[in-house]
C-alpha cells in the first residue's frame, strides 16, 4: 500500500485547469445551473404548502425538472461537453417555462424575469446545438463523448 502523500499541486489549480476556455462564461453557466439545482430543491420543499392538490403536483413536477437540469448542466458545462448540456439546457427551460406560467397571473413583473431567463437560455442553446464538445481539444477525454 502506498503511503500518503501530501499533493504537489494546489486542488484549486487542477480543478481550475479542467474548466474549459472561456472560462468566465464556463463558470458563468455553471453557476446559473446550481442556482436552477437550487430552486429546484426550494420548489419541491414550499410546494407541499399549496393550498391546491394540483399545485402541489405542479410544483413537485417543477422542481424535479429543475433540479435535473441543473444536476447536468452544471456538471457537464464545467468540462465542456455540450451533449450533456443540451437537454439540461431544455430542462431547465422547461421548468422555467412553468414557472413563468403560473406566476404570470400573480406578478406579470416576476414572470418577465423568466422570460429574460428563457431568452439566457435559448441564446445557450443556439450556442450549442451543433457542438458534441467544445471547439478546441477536450481537457477530459471519455468514450463516445469525445473525437
Amino acid at each position: 500500500m502506498r503511503p500518503f502523500t501530501k499533493p504537489t499541486e494546489n486542488p484549486l489549480a487542477v480543478f481550475w485547469s479542467y474548466v474549459h476556455e472561456p472560462k468566465a462564461i464556463t463558470v458563468t453557466m455553471s453557476l446559473a445551473y446550481v442556482v436552477t439545482l437550487v430552486a429546484g430543491v426550494w420548489t419541491i420543499s414550499t410546494g407541499y404548502l399549496e393550498p391546491v392538490e394540483i399545485m402541489r403536483y405542479i410544483a413537485i413536477v417543477q422542481g424535479v425538472v429543475l433540479i435535473m437540469g441543473g444536476t447536468v448542466g452544471a456538471l457537464s458545462s464545467l468540462i465542456g461537453y455540450y451533449a450533456l448540456e443540451r437537454p439540461a439546457v431544455m430542462l431547465t427551460a422547461v421548468g422555467i417555462a412553468i414557472w413563468v406560467i403560473n406566476t404570470w397571473t400573480i406578478s406579470p413583473n416576476a414572470g418577465l424575469i423568466g422570460v429574460f431567463a428563457l431568452l439566457f437560455l435559448v441564446t445557450r442553446w443556439l450556442r450549442i446545438r451543433v457542438f458534441t464538445v467544445t471547439p478546441g481539444e477536450p481537457v477530459i477525454h471519455a468514450p463516445r463523448l469525445t473525437k
